[in-house]
């Protein structure tokens, strides 16, 4: 079973650099063997170009790499094209809770997957 949600040690990280194509992408990585990651977005005019299905699939590649046995996943409600991505990649959705986010109400919800 995937670690809790309150579980959040980490051995290792990593982080991309904003670029032209990218405003952010982080992860960490759980000594439980789960990656996790919490921020993967394109800039705004990136996309719709197949960008977050190849950073998502780099993240994926690398947790595999490194012999993890799965990804967790942290998103927040009504984000439709993100969520559609992670279906496709077949998470599946774990966790689903209120959560104040950057000063809004929000959904926080934990998208799991298992290699």
């Amino acid at each position: 079973m995937p670690p809790s949600a309150s579980d959040r040690s980490s051995s290792a990280s990593c982080s991309a650099r904003p670029t032209a194509r990218t405003s952010r992408t982080s992860c960490s990585f759980d000594p439980n063997r789960y990656s996790s990651t919490r921020g993967l977005e394109p800039i705004p005019d990136a996309r719709g170009r197949g960008l977050g299905r190849r950073m998502l699939e780099t993240a994926l590649d690398e947790a595999r790499a490194r012999a993890y046995e799965g990804v967790l996943l942290w998103t927040v409600e009504g984000l439709g094209a993100a969520h559609h991505l992670y279906a496709t990649a077949r998470f599946e959705l774990t966790v689903s809770r209120p959560a104040r986010k950057f000063g809004v109400d929000a959904v926080e919800q934990r998208m799991d997957l298992r290699f």
